[in-house]
């Protein structure tokens, strides 16, 4: 079964000459749609489907994995996952109690001059 996920990927303080290898590695385990620099950190973001029943801590690891494979030493890695077909919802329901508060203050002020 597949499911479908946003994935951002954070790699902190890479070995900079390792880059081009750190992207190659994260492309070869997730489809990536955006890449940025923040503050000396590699950032990523990309959705598409985790299959065969791994989980969402299995590709985490997996990932880092190949990261530090690349960037030959360690450094953090943060990944964050987003499952995409339950994502939590917020219903905000609005009754005529509201409706009257909201239109009492659309009444204009009364003129208070003397």
């Amino acid at each position: 079964m597949s499911r479908r996920y946003e994935m951002t990927i954070e790699v902190h303080s890479p070995n900079e000459a390792k880059e081009a290898a750190i992207h190659e590695a994260i492309e070869g385990h997730r489809t990536v749609d955006d890449y940025w620099d923040n503050k000396g950190s590699i950032v990523c973001c990309g959705d598409s489907n985790l299959t065969g029943g791994e989980s969402e801590q299995a590709f985490a690891r997996r990932v880092s994995h190949a990261i530090w494979r690349a960037n030959g030493a360690y450094c953090s890695v943060d990944v964050r996952c987003v499952y995409l077909e339950d994502p939590p919802t917020e219903t905000y329901t609005f009754d005529e109690e509201d409706y009257d508060k909201w239109k009492k203050a659309q009444s204009p002020a009364p003129n208070t001059k003397t």
